[in-house]
């Protein structure tokens, strides 16, 4: 007989020792449309084993299309590896990119459980989501939030009510039931006796006798408060009814599987389960409740009215097993019924500062966030304290034996992948010989807050800026969703970084000026697509400049010529253009730098060539445009077309033959009309695989009438994306300009002095005619003096 139970003890060892899931949850948020048209769902789920974390979840589509994962990260959020009762908890995060709005479930399952009373062997969990737009909020459709200790101890003899976490972003009823087996959402699909489960409140209450480890399969389902539409962007609506109450008692069936042992069973009271179309999403809480094991103590004699409503009709057998299998199960010594039941005593109590249960607090994105714990144990030594939160998650804990105290503080520092998202964290105190507090959890709401810069490195040439910013920085922002000023220019990227390579006047470059210096400033920001129904706008700034001394002897001085721009991009590397103009058209003498800014006559022939250089061999270049402005500034609203779209627009345009590098072409110098004086030359050059005939460089000239070519679209392996790169300034020679200067001015003389010699000759004939005109009337009229005698009496 002793030889049969020790054989059987070291069986059942065998079976544990490969037996180790102990939780595992998993909750939705999505995102919103992604610039390319699909949308973005953010899947986190925990798991928890007794053997350590390794990544063993892996969950498959269950229903519907789910998509593909962009995006993985998992990482251990809690351990217990210096005790008897070991244990680990992970959280894996992934973004998944669908291609539409609609339903979709996934499911997990394998093996094992770690042993429990009921042989619970494989694990099955499943998770769903409708992605559907509410028509009460607008937003998308988001699951329950819930998490919980990977494993709840309780003494044998201590009744515990546990409210678990059941929190919904949308202000829905959350609902907690059994998982069903017919629909996949568990493997046993046990509802374990001496435990009383509430699911309107998702409660959980024990009130057992029996000892050993017990195994919840759990579902979250979430309905609407009123009836909702939910739409889909492919036009499509779907009603979704508020939830149905019930006040129906169902029966809870005894036990499927049938041994000497005896079992409990009894009616609930509960809500009936909605149908399945109403659901608007479905969470898997699974974890284990643990009663703590009694020695030689078969029956306790426990009250069930002090936590059992007398209503309700209930039956208790009492459950004894061998001790010797317990031992050799856990492996640690069996203990002795707890004395007493009350928090603080055995049981820790939680003391202030630490929340209560279901309470809510706010974070804001790249600040840190705290949680402070504290709890107290007069009858066993505190240890510990168990947490259940997101990545990046850490607690130190601190011991005050003197006067059996324990604290802790949680620290958290949310990334903008969290920006908007509700946070579940969960924690229990535990003693030296496992026995835990109450549990609570509380809600985070991650919300905008301090604005991340990045790490990033500048290379500034006399002509270019490049900026490495590397990506662990800004966690889980794609190049798509970041821009600099200018909108229209976009980014790269390869394992590591994020790359912005612009030249200085390009792209939305301001230029500053100081006594000293020339400043050029660009800035890389997030920014919200149309579509998208959070805001992740400005959350990213990273501005990045380029000074250059207005007077210096280094290289780095600023000049009138610009050398060559260079160029980072992911898979070309580092490349650059030369943009230089020759003295004729044989191309063997380039104009000596120092003579810019380049004196030339209206209609001179000038004669350019833009060559790149690089460490590929099979490389082609590509000039898609080229444009005269009056100032160096690819955007002036004063320009004039040169090349557009590949093709030739200037009529005095002439190409000449040239290798697959480099683009010779010449045209006639012309002036702007106005108050300019010169011209700059900016083209838009693309570096291409040589010979892919889906780049850009393949096309040619297509007038502006091809739309086969989508540069958000392109392959990185294969093209380039545009980049602005100029030479100049051209100015008319001062011999050109003087002439029209002594015309103009010499034309101005001539007819001023015109109008003085007019105006005085007709002074002078005005004043001769008026002499010429008296002396006639004093010759023609006489006048003489009469007699005295002559005169009227009147007059006298």
């Amino acid at each position: 007989m002793a030889l049969t139970q020790l054989l059987l003890c070291c069986i059942l060892f065998s079976v544990a020792t490969a037996s180790h899931l102990q939780e595992g949850t998993a909750r939705f948020w999505p995102r919103g449309w992604n610039p390319d048209g699909t949308f973005r769902v953010d899947f986190r789920y925990q798991e928890s084993f007794r053997t350590g974390c390794h990544q063993e979840f892996n969950w498959q589509c269950y229903s519907g299309y789910c998509g593909t994962i962009n995006f993985l990260e998992y990482q251990e959020i809690d351990n217990d590896n210096n005790s008897s009762r070991p244990w680990c908890q992970a959280e894996g995060y992934a973004v998944i990119t669908q291609p539409n709005d609609k339903p979709f479930s996934l499911r997990e399952s394998s093996c094992c459980w770690v042993y429990n009373v009921r042989y619970a062997g494989s694990w099955m969990l499943h998770a769903y989501i409708d992605l559907g737009t509410r028509s009460d909020t607008w937003k998308p459709n988001r699951s329950p939030v819930t998490a919980i200790i990977p494993i709840i101890r309780i003494p044998q003899n201590c009744a515990t009510n546990y409210k678990l976490m059941a929190h919904d972003p949308d202000d829905d009823i959350v609902n907690c039931r059994y998982g069903l087996s017919y629909t996949s959402e568990c493997s046993s699909c046990v509802q374990h006796n001496g435990f009383y489960f509430d699911q309107a409140t998702c409660t959980l209450s024990y009130f057992y006798s029996g000892t050993g480890k017990h195994v919840f399969e759990l579902v979250l389902e979430d309905f609407p408060r009123q009836q909702i539409t939910l739409s889909y962007r492919d036009g499509t609506t779907s009603i979704r009814n508020a939830a149905v109450s019930s006040t129906s008692q169902p029966y809870t069936s005894p036990p499927s599987i049938y041994t000497t042992y005896n079992y409990l069973w009894w009616f609930v009271p509960t809500s009936a389960v909605s149908p399945v179309s109403a659901v608007l999403s479905q969470i898997p809480l699974q974890f284990v409740v643990e009663g703590k094991v009694l020695n030689n103590v078969t029956q306790y004699s426990y009250n069930t009215n002090k936590s059992v409503s007398s209503r309700y009709k209930v039956l208790i057998h009492i459950l004894s097993y061998p001790c010797y299998i317990l031992n050799c199960m856990y492996g640690y010594k069996v203990g002795s019924t707890v004395s007493s039941c009350t928090w603080g005593d055995y049981r820790p109590a939680f003391l202030p500062p630490t929340p209560s249960n279901g309470a809510s607090f706010s974070a804001a994105v790249e600040t840190r966030f705290q949680l402070r714990l504290s709890a107290t144990a007069t009858m066993d030594r505190l240890s510990d304290f168990k947490i259940s939160g997101p990545i990046n998650v850490t607690k130190t804990v601190t011991h005050d034996r003197a006067n059996n105290l324990i604290s802790a503080t949680i620290e958290w520092t949310p990334t903008i992948n969290d920006l908007g998202d509700r946070v579940p964290m969960c924690f229990v105190a535990e003693t030296t010989n496992g026995y835990q507090s109450e549990l609570r959890c509380v809600i985070v709401t991650v919300e905008v807050g301090s604005r991340s810069t990045g790490e990033a490195e500048v290379i500034c040439t006399d002509t270019t800026m490049t900026l490495l910013l590397l990506k662990s920085s800004i966690r889980g922002v794609h190049e798509n969703h970041l821009r600099l000023n200018d909108q229209n220019c976009m980014l790269t990227s390869n394992a590591s970084h994020i790359i912005a390579s612009i030249s200085l006047n390009s792209c939305g470059t301001e230029i500053e000026e100081t006594e000293n210096d020339i400043i050029f400033k660009n800035e890389i920001t997030s920014f919200d697509h149309p579509h998208e129904v959070i805001t992740r706008k400005h959350l990213v700034e990273v501005p990045f400049s380029c000074s250059f001394p207005k007077k210096s002897n280094i290289s780095s001085a600023f000049h009138p010529h610009k050398g060559n721009f260079v160029f980072s991009e992911a898979g070309f590397g580092r490349f650059s253009y030369s943009f230089e103009f020759y003295s004729s058209n044989n191309y063997y003498s380039i104009i000596d730098p120092s003579n810019y800014p380049l004196n030339v006559e209206l209609q001179d022939e000038l004669y350019m060539k833009i060559q790149v250089e690089s460490a590929l061999s099979n490389i082609e270049l590509f000039v898609e445009s080229c444009k005269a402005t009056p100032h160096d500034d690819p955007n002036d609203p004063v320009y004039y077309d040169i090349l557009k779209n590949g093709c030739v627009e200037d009529d005095t345009v002439a190409t000449y033959p040239s290798n697959q590098t480099e683009f010779r072409f010449s045209m006639e110098a012309f002036a702007f009309i106005g108050n300019y004086e010169e011209v700059y030359i900016s083209c838009t050059v693309i570096l291409c695989k040589h010979g892919d005939p889906n780049t850009r460089c393949s096309q040619g000239c297509t007038n502006g009438t091809s739309s086969g070519h989508n540069i958000g679209k392109r392959s990185l392996a294969s093209e380039t994306q545009s980049h602005f790169i100029s030479q100049g300034p051209l100015i008319m020679k001062k011999r050109s300009l003087h002439e029209n200067k002594d015309y103009n001015s010499n034309s101005a003389l001539n007819m001023n002095t015109l109008i003085v010699a007019v105006a005085f000759v007709a002074s002078v004939a005005l004043i001769a005619a008026v002499i010429m005109y008296k002396a006639k009337v004093s010759h023609a009229i006489k006048y003489e003096a009469l007699p005295v005698n002559e005169l009227s009496p009147t007059c006298k």
